[in-house]
């Protein structure tokens, strides 16, 4: 997230269209994932790097001017892995005056230093404009008209940037060393 620790409703959730899976986790588990998770955790797990060369692409278009195009690749030669992965979505909205454009590219890279060791860094970009609001509206005006927009105006434009580091050392198979150290940087308006 944007700042999981002081502003958890930062209105930022990376694209389901990237995830290898997504877990719900309830109970004690979620604790890890930070301090605002008393009714659970959504556990965004993106692609694994594939050992063999392979990729994909993925396009769809809808109603309402909606286009999405995803497109992943990767693979492993020797210690080195890597997976890039590229999306692109936008539409009109279903309501007036709401709509949104989507950009998330992220490059991934193993490097395995031995069979107990491997050392991977992610980097991530997204930007998004969408023309959203705050306002809802009243069962009155819904009734005279469910798609109007009462702030044609109010857009929100997110621009951010991250970067991880993960090392992975099996001492024994019952020791374990997971370190990570990450940056990100993020522009809300």
């Amino acid at each position: 997230g944007l700042a999981p620790y002081i502003e958890n409703a930062a209105y930022y959730v990376p694209p389901f269209e990237r995830m290898a899976r997504i877990e719900l986790l309830k109970g004690s588990g979620q604790i890890l994932y930070g301090p605002h998770t008393v009714g659970g955790v959504l556990n965004l797990v993106t692609p694994e790097i594939p050992l063999s060369p392979s990729g994909s692409v993925r396009a769809l278009a809808g109603s309402h001017g909606y286009v999405l195009g995803y497109a992943e690749g990767g693979g492993t030669w020797g210690p080195l892995g890597v997976l890039a992965s590229v999306l692109e979505k936008r539409g009109d909205g279903f309501k007036e005056d709401s709509a949104f454009e989507v950009q998330d590219l992220t490059l991934k890279g193993r490097y395995t230093c031995s069979d107990r060791t491997n050392l991977t860094a992610k980097l991530n970009w997204y930007e998004q404009s969408s023309h959203q609001t705050y306002l809802g509206l009243t069962t009155g005006l819904f009734g005279e008209d469910p798609y109007r927009n009462l702030a044609p105006h109010d857009e929100l434009e997110v621009s951010w940037w991250s970067g991880q580091l993960t090392l992975r050392h099996e001492f024994t198979s019952c020791v374990r060393l997971l370190a990570n150290a990450y940056v990100s940087d993020a522009t809300r308006d």
